[in-house]
């Protein structure tokens, strides 16, 4: 007696044309001997494992589809399928050619996924029907050569390479964070900073942030306060993902630096009790580490150097009292989000 199955199929949001989703279902349809429900939703970022099984049972499945991954221009898909039957997960990495047509990829995968589904035979003895071919393309899609490898209780076919993907990997994310600064004179400044990542690649993204920071100047007896905005373009050699629960970047930002200066004791009408400098230009160079707390939800410590282009003096009364450092240690610590 064929056990019928019913399958919920998550596709990364944006990722998968809706033009490949059709040929998928229904060469998983051709391909399975069974009666099947299969039910396709959309997300913008791939659950983790747990959460994952929240939607399963919530979905009254028994099997869990999830399709994502995009590395090398889009042209890498990651199949992942859990089946309560199994109690385990299955990973199966399939690289495309350009030329491939995007249905022709669609019903690639979708054979693929009818090899990694459970049998749905009672009799497990019984010989399994053998899965048809997919129907003649001009351009077929070719499975990339595998090795196979167990890990931690889980079947992981790879193409090539044991590097973790970032599934589904989010193109937006934001940050906010703590933020200090540090001169080699001691003048030191707190505040806080936020950040914005478009991602024009898997490890490549662009990055516009700005930063607000009060400090003191005790020559001057005098509270400063920094506002910095700048744009740059971070490196992500190791992006968080479902394998990786920590990542690294580096970053490089041009920056414009404002800063205000008022006097402690200066009277409101007082013209030598505010002082605000030019904007100057800077740099900054950063390293930042990142560790996964939930689905897209990282905590992320940086550390890195900013230098100004050029000297803020503070004088009062026309008299030179000392000057703000053109170089500074920083640091920053916070959250990034990801979409």
């Amino acid at each position: 007696m064929v056990e019928p199955l019913a399958i919920l199929v998550l596709v990364v949001a944006g990722r998968d044309p809706g033009s490949m989703t059709a040929p998928l279902v229904g060469a998983m349809r051709e391909a399975i001997a069974s009666s099947v429900r299969v039910d396709v939703r959309s997300t913008a970022v791939m659950p983790d494992d747990d959460e994952a099984l929240v939607v399963e049972r919530s979905a009254h499945a028994n099997v869990l589809v999830e399709v994502g991954g995009d590395e090398a221009g889009g042209r890498r898909v990651l199949l992942r399928v859990h089946s309560t039957q199994g109690r385990r997960w299955i990973e199966k990495r399939i690289d495309f050619d350009v030329v491939d047509a995007v249905e022709e990829r669609g019903r690639a995968l979708g054979y693929a996924l009818a090899t990694m589904l459970p049998s749905t035979k009672s009799d497990e003895s019984e010989e399994p029907k053998p899965l048809p071919g997919p129907a003649p393309a001009p351009a077929p899609a070719p499975l990339a050569r595998s090795l196979t490898q167990e890990r931690g209780g889980r079947e992981s076919v790879l193409s090539g390479s044991n590097r973790p993907v970032a599934v589904g990997s989010p193109e937006v994310a934001f940050d906010l964070l703590a933020s200090v600064a540090s001169g080699f004179d001691g003048i030191a400044n707190a505040g806080g900073a936020g950040a914005f990542y478009w991602f024009i690649g898997s490890h490549v993204s662009l990055r516009l942030g700005m930063s607000v920071r009060a400090g003191e100047i005790s020559a001057a007896s005098a509270s400063t306060l920094t506002v910095s905005e700048g744009a740059g373009v971070a490196w992500h050699p190791w992006r968080v993902s479902r394998g990786q629960r920590a990542g690294l970047s580096l970053r490089l930002d041009y920056l414009t630096v404002e800063r205000f200066m008022t006097r402690y004791s200066a009277s409101p009408d007082d013209p030598q009790g505010k002082h605000t400098s030019p904007p100057v230009s800077a740099v900054d160079a950063f390293v930042d580490g990142t560790y996964r707390l939930a689905a897209g939800t990282q905590i992320v410590l940086g550390l890195g150097i900013e230098n100004a282009f050029g000297e803020t003096k503070i004088e009062i009364g026309n008299n030179p009292v000392t000057s703000l450092p053109t170089l500074c240690i920083a640091g920053e610590a916070g959250l990034r989000v990801e979409f």
